[in-house]
């Protein structure tokens, strides 16, 4: 993210008391989101409406089918933290070099939750950043892999949201005066190297330049989104192109055409022109009725849990432990049990995460995360050649099961689970089909289409594993996704050649 370090810094005082920190805190499950808070009702319910209605508004213009993803994915749940005020937010603000950062929210993920974390108290800034991060979790969920600049500018556009007309319709693309001050003051990065550009670019990395690149990225898409349905179109298209695997500068020009000369004048032009009119868009009747809020009493160790396991997200590892361990000694809860669990497994602490996870489940089978972990800890037991494989492999078998019942469809699971088929070689039907569905409904991941790629050897369909491997060798989007499909092939190859 750009204005936010991903890091925490916590109060020890505060962590050694944990139950003082998160009295009076509630529950509430919205469409698309958890929200937790120690925040009035009406507040919990106002961070629900908006992001709601956000997403809602988002979704409209980028649905997951104009991706080419008929069948998305299930995403992983959002957990949206409201605190109170400054004091509340004091322990869980990030920092930077050692010293706080003054922000009102922040974001972080990973492949099993993401967490997005607001100060009531400052809320008009807090929700800029929130939209401008949801933005990057709902293209990343829903839509697949964009080009660096091309991600940045949406999250850029839709920062400027505003809910209208007491949420029957929202507004988006208003002007962001920082970008526009930037553009007006420089010269524009010409648009071969801005669509080009990769997360460890210079470009992307040096203070003044990173801003323009931001600034240029924002106004290439409200460009493209605001300048007429052609444009929309070719937007669409670009992303439909992006998500299959055609390189950033490949997927501009098909979809914009090769003379990118011709876009950075017609771009200079509409930054001259100061044209950024916004958009409004009618969402139809609320999305969240008032009355439809129900929320609930939240203990002080679920509460415990969900904020150690978002530090242990935001990579404060030593600080989320204590965190964890404290909550745990006072009232051991299966969540917070589990929790520090993940943290182990994350770590490489595989013994220590395995004994917690099985404490946790013991508990509460239902718990499809910590089932999830579990079973991963007895597969990667099997894959070092600790212990019986083929009882870990069962024993894993039965934890992925539980937490498919509970989450079904869940990637990650159903990728451990295939990994299982084709390890023993039992189920490899049961594996390919499996993969077909996680590369149908995330066609920009290249590792679950390089182990799809494998099942069809294993079934030696040949001519399917070569369809989809041939792309991956000569497009993929890292060296070792290529190098990986060059020695799938050249496996193909040597099959086909057997008697």
């Amino acid at each position: 993210m750009r204005r936010v370090v991903a890091s925490v810094i916590v109060s020890l005082c505060l962590l050694a008391r944990p139950s003082s920190a998160f009295a009076g805190w509630t529950r509430f499950a919205s469409a698309h989101f958890l929200f937790i808070g120690d925040v009035s009702r009406h507040d919990l319910r106002e961070a629900a409406e908006r992001l709601e209605l956000f997403r809602e508004t988002i979704a409209r213009v980028f649905p997951a089918p104009s991706a080419g993803v008929t069948h998305p994915l299930p995403s992983p749940p959002t957990v949206v933290i409201v605190f109170e005020d400054d004091r509340s937010f004091a322990p869980f603000r990030p920092s930077f070099e050692g010293r706080p950062v003054e922000v009102a929210g922040y974001a972080a993920s990973s492949e099993d939750s993401s967490y997005i974390a607001v100060n009531a108290a400052h809320k008009d800034e807090a929700f800029g950043i929130l939209f401008h991060e949801y933005a990057h979790l709902y293209l990343r969920q829903e839509i697949g892999t964009l080009p660096l600049w091309l991600n940045e500018g949406i999250a850029e556009f839709y920062e400027t949201f505003e809910s209208a007309r007491a949420g029957r319709s929202a507004v988006v693309g208003m002007v962001n005066a920082d970008n526009l001050e930037l553009l007006e003051a420089n010269a524009l990065i010409a648009i071969d190297q801005l669509v080009s550009t990769e997360p460890q670019s210079p470009l992307y990395n040096e203070g003044d330049r990173r801003g323009l690149f931001y600034a240029e990225s924002w106004a290439l898409v409200h460009y493209l989104l605001c300048n007429g349905p052609e444009n929309v179109a070719r937007l669409q298209h670009l992303i439909a192109a992006a998500v299959s695997g055609v390189p950033a500068r490949a997927a501009f020009a098909e979809a914009l055409g090769p003379d990118f000369a011709a876009v950075e004048r017609d771009l200079a032009q509409y930054v001259r022109r100061k044209a950024f009119d916004a958009r409004r868009l009618n969402v139809g009747p609320r999305v969240m009725p008032s009355r439809t809020f129900k929320g609930e009493p939240l203990p002080v160790s679920e509460a415990a849990a969900y904020l150690g396991d978002m530090l242990a997200h935001l990579g404060r590892v030593d600080e989320a432990r204590l965190f964890l361990q404290e909550a745990i000694d006072k009232a051991p809860a299966p969540r917070a049990i589990a929790a520090l669990g993940l943290l182990e497994m994350r770590e490489g602490r595989l013994d220590v995460g395995q004994a917690l996870l099985e404490r946790a489940v013991a508990q509460a089978p239902e718990l499809a995360a910590a089932q999830r972990w579990l079973g991963r800890a007895y597969l990667q037991r099997a894959e070092a050649g600790d212990g019986d494989a083929q009882a870990l492999y069962a024993d894993a078998r039965i934890a992925l099961g539980w937490s498919l019942k509970v989450e079904p469809g869940h990637p990650a699971a159903m990728l451990a689970v295939a990994t299982i088929d084709l390890a023993t070689g039992e189920y490899i039907d049961h594996a390919a089909a499996m993969l077909r569905t996680l590369v149908d409904g995330a066609p920009g991941r290249e590792d679950y289409a390089l182990l799809l790629g494998e099942a069809l050897l294993a079934q030696r369909d040949f001519t399917g594993a070569t369809s989809l491997l041939g792309p991956l060798l000569t497009r993929g989007q890292t060296v070792a996704t290529r190098s990986a499909a060059r020695e799938l092939l050249a496996r193909l190859a040597r099959l086909r050649a057997e008697p």
